[in-house]
């Protein structure tokens, strides 16, 4: 069972001649670089995948000269695409990882969502499942916030397909019925991806008329619109004619399938048509070619699960993740050194701010310290220069005290004198001198004292 999943982002056209052409007389590299993308999405629709990994892979070395990011991204897509559908998933994912870290690294929603769902159709071909719902349900919740119709309409198919693979029948028709109700409101008529899915659940649920019927409906849609990469509907086709025994018809089919898988490179289609003729064979009775064709399938089959595979689609996730985490940390750091330059900053302002205060705090206590010396130098002097003062006061009170004791012991020795004279006087008064006399003796009574 081969359900037909609707990859994002790749159309058809029937130009690649005049773009070609086109690119030759390019003299801008951006438009070069888009230009060779676009002719890599025309191969991819044609199945010509070698051409398309050709020219995408020119458009990378272009657009990682021009730092063109969108360039880079819509190529990385293209090569995914590409290895994807030759069965090189792990080269797929390394491309589809590279394309969602530029988108990531641009927060384009749409992008994002697209890359992802690339990534869960890559594990849906390893039959990873519960990882592929996973990077299903992550796009499907991002176009659901963007209103992207289209693409909820292909996401919701797309996990349709693995509930399909898981055997729940009844929940993968519910999804492809919801899907193809979401084109048919947008009027869209390319819907054969859808439409052979809900032939491949009726097929799986037995009722291979109605099976066949959508089949064909769908092969029918693909011719109009031109697109000649039918070889999943000619396996379901060829699988649906093996189950009703209709062996030549479905012969017809296996080998239509077979030759398209080999022209297209497609490991998933050939491990498909290769099985389809194993089964074809051992009913008709050629067990010869039935074992060639099984021998076939299991080359293919262990050709895209060989454990190399396995390893390198886990490293390349790893690698994502890490790369992913290391941007984180990144930033996280930046962030962080952000923040310790700031915190730096202030505590140097903190600490100028405290030194100046310190030394302003030095300056005023040193003019406080000179201030207080001056104050008690001039306070001593003033207190020497009032002890002297007070000294002086003393010493002429002593004068003043000495000078007038001096001048009472004169005045009691004059009064003594002059008593005496007058004593004498009364005494002698009868002697009668001469007033010279007294007058000289006086005078040398007052010498001698």
């Amino acid at each position: 069972m081969l359900f037909a999943i609707a990859y994002v982002a790749l159309s058809q056209t029937k130009q690649i001649d005049s773009i070609k052409q086109c690119i030759g007389r390019m003299q801008d590299d951006t438009s070069k670089a888009n230009t060779l993308n676009e002719l890599a999405v025309r191969f991819t629709a044609t199945g010509n995948y070698d051409s398309a990994l050709n020219y995408a892979m020119k458009s990378v070395v272009i657009s990682e000269q021009l730092s063109h990011k969108k360039g880079l991204a819509n190529a990385s897509t293209i090569i995914g695409y590409a290895y994807s559908n030759k069965g090189n998933y792990p080269s797929a994912l390394d491309y589809y990882f590279k394309a969602l870290k530029i988108y990531e690294e641009q927060n384009n929603k749409e992008g994002i969502a697209k890359e992802l769902s690339n990534i869960g159709i890559v594990f849906m071909s390893k039959n990873d499942f519960s990882k592929s719902l996973e990077y299903y349900n992550k796009a499907l919740k991002i176009y659901e916030s963007t209103g992207n119709k289209k693409q909820i309409s292909n996401t919701t198919s797309n996990i349709g397909i693995i509930y399909g693979m898981k055997g729940d029948l009844s929940n993968a028709l519910t999804y492809f019925l919801k899907s193809l109700k979401i084109l048919d409101e947008l009027g869209e008529k390319n819907t054969y991806n859808i439409i052979t899915n809900i032939g491949l659940v009726y097929m799986n649920q037995g009722d291979y008329g109605k099976a066949l019927d959508y089949f064909f409906k769908a092969l029918s849609l693909n011719e109009k619109i031109g697109d000649k990469n039918n070889v999943i509907i000619y396996s379901d086709i060829a699988s649906t004619l093996i189950k009703q025994n209709k062996f030549k018809q479905a012969e017809i089919y296996c080998k239509k399938a077979l030759y398209l898988s080999k022209e297209i490179g497609s490991l998933e289609d050939l491990k498909e048509s290769n099985f389809n003729l194993s089964e074809l064979y051992n009913k008709t009775g050629n067990k010869t070619l039935a074992l060639d064709f099984y021998k076939q399938f299991i080359t293919y089959r262990d050709s895209l699960n060989n454990e190399e595979n396995t390893k390198s689609i886990v490293r390349s996730e790893m690698n994502f993740d890490f790369d992913k985490k290391q941007a984180i940390y990144k930033l996280e750091q930046e962030k962080h050194d952000a923040v310790s330059v700031a915190e730096n900053k202030r505590q140097r302002t903190v600490i100028y701010g405290a030194i100046i205060g310190l030394i302003m705090v030095v300056v005023f206590s040193v003019f406080l310290f000179n201030r207080f010396r001056v104050t008690k130098k001039q306070n001593n002097i003033i207190k020497s220069q009032k002890v002297e003062v007070e000294r002086q006061r003393h010493l002429a009170d002593e004068k003043r005290i000495l000078a007038e004791e001096q001048k009472f012991v004169i005045e009691e020795k004059q009064k003594e004198i002059i008593a005496s004279i007058r004593y004498a006087k009364r005494i002698q008064d009868s002697l009668l001198p001469t007033e010279d006399y007294i007058q000289n003796t006086l005078n040398r009574l007052i010498k001698t004292n």
